[in-house]
């Protein structure tokens, strides 16, 4: 690990690394990126990770922590303000959603046209 400068993993396998096995700290890791984030309800690996390996971990040598989701609301579309609370209770973070002028320069420019339909009998 000290010769890493990456690695690459699914949720349960640093789980294992940390919590079950003690073979890494998330003290030795200056970034975790989670992909679909929104998955870290119930007992998930991501959820896991963090609530038993942060325990030992002091708050100054905690990680930095990226979650990427499409969409935090997953399942049913039931309490969004209690989901999104609680992913961000569980992952120690704050949502943020760009809005529609932070994203605008980098859409795509679409230029639609009518184009007439003609129905042959």
């Amino acid at each position: 690990l000290e010769h890493s400068a990456v690695l690459v993993g699914t949720a349960e396998t640093f789980r294992k690394a940390v919590v079950d096995h003690g073979f890494m700290r998330l003290s030795d890791v200056s970034l975790l990126i989670f992909d679909e984030v929104h998955e870290s309800v119930g007992n998930h690996p991501f959820h896991a990770l963090l609530r038993d390996g942060l325990r030992a971990t002091l708050p100054e040598s905690m990680p930095r922590i990226v979650g990427f989701t499409a969409s935090y609301l997953h399942g049913k579309m039931k309490l969004p303000g209690q989901k999104r609370r609680q992913l961000e209770e569980r992952m120690k973070s704050q949502l943020w959603l760009p809005g529609e002028q932070e994203i605008e320069p980098y859409l795509p420019e679409h230029i639609f046209k009518q184009v007439p339909f003609h129905q042959d009998h």
